[in-house]
């Protein structure tokens, strides 16, 4: 692996090993491969502030898929440290930062994060649905179900407006719609 770097940039280097750790099988794999390729990379060239930051967005990428919020913040908060990485890769890397602080139950900081990525063109379904939990928990059930449909017109995988409206469903009477919502947002969970 090392040779590479002899024949190849180390830009080019760096993006085949984060692609090698995208493509693991599982977190595991992925995590040991990341740990193997920063440190043969280390010995054998210096990475590019971006390169870096890139693998470390990476890494919360995989905590994120993984449920591992706390990691997803620390890496995060690191990759966005070095202040090299694209505008729409911050803007994803606050969106997975929102998703990871609603998992870890606190709706405040989940809405700042996303007002962050709003603020960089991204986000705006998950805004909503944060505004929908939001809502909802403070027993707005029409506003909760306007900002779930809000959120579901710009993207259909978002699991919180589907939780929401269909918890509001049920609240309605209307448990079959409810169920379809409900079995919607779980398998978007899996």
């Amino acid at each position: 692996a090392l040779g590479l770097a002899e024949y190849l940039d180390q830009q080019t280097v760096a993006e085949l090993y984060a692609i090698r750790a995208r493509t693991a099988l599982d977190l595991e794999n992925a995590e040991a491969s990341l740990a193997d390729n920063l440190t043969a990379l280390g010995a054998d060239v210096t990475l590019a502030a971006a390169t870096q930051a890139g693998l470390l967005a990476d890494q919360a990428a995989i905590y994120h898929q993984a449920g591992l919020y706390d990691l997803v913040l620390e890496r995060s908060d690191a990759a966005l440290a070095f202040n090299s990485l694209p505008e729409e890769s911050v803007a994803d890397l606050y969106a997975i930062r929102a998703d990871s602080l609603f998992h870890q139950g606190d709706l405040v900081g989940a809405i700042t994060e996303v007002e962050y990525a709003v603020g960089l063109g991204q986000g705006e379904a998950l805004r909503h649905a944060l505004l929908a939990v939001s809502h909802y928990q403070e027993g707005d059930e029409e506003q909760a179900l306007t900002e779930a449909e809000a959120a579901l017109a710009i993207d259909e995988d978002v699991a919180p407006a589907y939780r929401v409206r269909g918890l509001v469903m049920a609240w309605q009477g209307k448990l079959e719609e409810a169920l379809v919502d409900l079995d919607r947002a779980l398998a978007l969970d899996a």
